[in-house]
């Protein structure tokens, strides 16, 4: 065995274990990493037995042999220099240390991999880009508002759905996967039209992350199915009727309740979200070639530009009122308001006041079951609502091209000009007229003969 001292005069608190050697004919130290006990050295090291005992319960009997065959191995070579010895040194001293760094580091790799691959991280972080903007939309717009409400409510409940499933990568979302996630909806007690917000926002999530080369799970985007709107489902969206929009525009109403059913109706007349109608301002407007006026936008949801002609006469009138410039008013307040406009008009416009077919939301059902609200229900068991409580601020885009199209006055494409639907059946969906509405149009459009 080589020979082991320490070099301090210290009689406490730890030193390093040394040897002597003879380099290129020069005596020479050399520090051998191993670390002991002032005291403990040197009390064992007057005896070999106590001294073997030690250095085996300080793991060092090893590595000290490992030293020695080192450097027989470069005399046998004659490659003895103090670099080679001191090499040989940590080699044989760091070579735990140094498993345990890689295990660490491949540890360490393996938790940003499966991180850098987990489909829940990416979509904290993307949704968080989307917040502060250094996320934008395909064509490089910031997210509204209104779009980023979206995106909060979709990460919340996607991150209910990974609680309730091993974290996934990209590679593990298949049909199985996609089958669970909308189960999961359904469980959940979302209506088919919150359902399928939040199945659009995954699928536009992974379209986002392959473009990114986040992935390359190319089949993911083919395994969603789109499911047919059911005739319950499409009933619960309505529409007022040219009756019920005349019998809203001569109500004698003050105040914010006045104000409130003309914004409603600038709605119904230009067939514009509330992210459009109510951004209307006297620079908007314009007249054309026949010197007709126009109201012109450019959408703030989908950035389509639009060409509104004033196509009724008490659009004018309410514009006029308020000096082309909409009033200013949530769209929460607006909501609340024209609930009750509408229910104090089904006092004399009775349709307001008939049921409808509706689907509660789970914070409706939640209530119910806390018995904090009741509901009422048909003799079938569906729920239903007087047509007035489900009134919104929505239901004048879908007023304006359901009424339109009834009119027979336009064709699909100067509809879609008007509400800005670059898609045909993506229009059609605010068509909401029932099975019995679109059997009575037929009737009524026959001579007595079919064809």
């Amino acid at each position: 065995m080589i020979s082991l001292v320490i070099r301090s005069k210290q009689t406490e608190g730890d030193a390093m274990l040394y040897t002597r050697l003879k380099i290129d004919g020069k005596s020479k130290w050399i520090n051998l990493h191993l670390p002991v006990d002032i005291k403990k050295w040197r009390e064992v090291s007057t005896s070999q037995k106590k001294l073997t005992n030690y250095l085996d319960k300080m793991g060092y009997s090893k590595k000290i042999a490992d030293i020695e065959f080192a450097i027989k191995d470069l005399r046998l070579r004659a490659c003895m220099s103090e670099e080679a010895i001191n090499n040989a040194v940590q080699n044989a001293v760091l070579v735990e240390k140094r498993e345990r760094i890689k295990k660490q580091d491949d540890l360490k790799r393996y938790i940003h991999n499966k991180q850098s691959k987990s489909v829940k991280t990416w979509v904290k972080g993307y949704i968080a880009k989307v917040k502060s903007g250094s996320a934008r939309t395909y064509q490089g717009e910031r997210y509204t508002k209104n779009s980023i409400k979206i995106w909060r409510q979709f990460l919340r409940i996607f991150l209910d759905f990974c609680e309730m499933t091993d974290d996934f990568s990209w590679d593990d979302i298949n049909q199985s996967l996609i089958n669970e996630y909308m189960t999961f909806l359904e469980d959940e007690g979302y209506s088919k039209s919150t359902s399928d917000r939040y199945i659009n926002c995954f699928k536009t999530l992974i379209s986002i992350a392959e473009r990114e080369n986040i992935h390359t799970n190319h089949k993911a985007l083919g395994m969603f199915r789109h499911s047919a709107v059911k005739e319950h489902e499409k009933t619960t969206a309505i529409y007022l009727t040219k009756e019920e929009l005349d019998g809203l525009y001569n109500m004698e109403l003050v105040g914010l309740e006045e104000k409130v059913r003309d914004v409603f109706l600038i709605a119904c007349y230009t067939g514009q979200r509330y992210s459009d109608f109510s951004q209307i301002t006297p620079s908007c407007f314009d007249t054309i070639f026949d010197g007709n006026m126009v109201i012109r936008k450019v959408q703030a949801k989908t950035k389509t530009p639009v060409v509104i002609p004033i196509l009724d006469n008490r659009l004018k009138t309410i514009l006029e009122k308020y000096n082309y410039t909409v009033p200013e008013i949530a769209d929460q307040v607006m909501n609340r308001y024209i609930k009750r406009i509408g229910k104090n008009l089904s006092m004399t416009v009775t349709s307001l006041g008939q049921d409808v077919k509706t689907i509660l939301t789970k914070q409706e059902r939640i209530a119910e079951e806390d018995n904090s609200k009741t509901f009422r229900y048909d003799d079938d068991g569906n729920a239903v609502k007087y047509k007035w409580e489900l009134i919104s601020t929505h239901t004048g885009r879908r007023t304006c091209a359901t009424n339109m199209y009834l009119s027979k006055k336009y064709d699909i494409r100067e509809m879609m000009l008007v509400t800005g639907h670059k898609k045909v059946e993506t229009f059609m969906k605010y068509i909401k007229l029932s099975l019995d509405e679109e059997a009575y149009k037929l009737a009524m459009s026959s001579d007595g003969e079919m064809f």
